[in-house]
């Protein structure tokens, strides 16, 4: 049986051609990697990603080292696969990340490259998120998760933008703007008329 699955969850020693080594192994199967808590750099991961065609979920929480142009290699990789993706607690992450997603960044942006599986975003804490990240991340229309705690830098225009997406009228069910302390009654207005389908709120401070 060909290799699935791999987590690399809090280890240290991640290396460029270590991953490519490892990314060797699966070849085309890999569904879901975990990089969390890790060292690894956004060289590293597109040497991992390399052959990962069939990648589904990715979680690179907590790598600090770890930037928003990662994402493209991400992007080319796995854009018509991956379904669920953690980049929380990465502080170099920012709406860079969201609109190489989004397909709205590089020399295709706009062209409908955008990852359109996918459902769940989780990028809670990561500090330098901006409102254009937010707003951008509503063309991939299948997000029912959006995970934006602890996201400081948010106004409501970010969050109001997504919200007019096709993305929060179709499939968002669950929301978290908690620790986002500019979020207003506006947002909540927008949520309100546009996101039917909305099962979870939280708005915690």
């Amino acid at each position: 049986m060909p290799l699935t699955s791999l987590s690399l969850a809090g280890w240290q020693g991640s290396t460029a051609t270590l991953m490519r080594s490892m990314a060797m192994i699966p070849g085309d199967h890999m569904v879901r990697v975990n990089l969390s808590r890790t060292q690894i750099t956004s060289k590293g991961l597109a040497a991992l990603l390399t052959h990962c065609h069939r990648l589904a979920h990715l979680n690179v929480s907590s790598c600090p080292l770890l930037k928003s142009a990662a994402m493209e290699c991400v992007v080319v990789a796995a854009r018509r696969t991956l379904e669920t993706i953690d980049i929380s607690n990465c502080p170099n992450m920012c709406k860079d990340a969201f609109l190489w997603l989004a397909g709205r960044a590089g020399a295709s942006a706009g062209a409908g490259l955008q990852c359109r599986r996918l459902r769940t975003v989780d990028a809670s804490n990561c500090e330098r998120m901006s409102d254009a990240g937010v707003a951008a991340i509503g063309a991939c229309r299948r997000i029912s998760c959006l995970n934006l705690a602890g996201c400081t830098r948010l106004s409501d225009a970010g969050p109001t933008a997504f919200c007019r997406s096709p993305a929060a009228a179709q499939s968002l069910l669950l929301l978290d703007l908690s620790q986002c302390f500019q979020v207003t009654d506006v947002t909540l207005l927008a949520i309100g008329e546009r996101c039917a389908r909305l099962q979870s709120l939280l708005l915690s401070r």
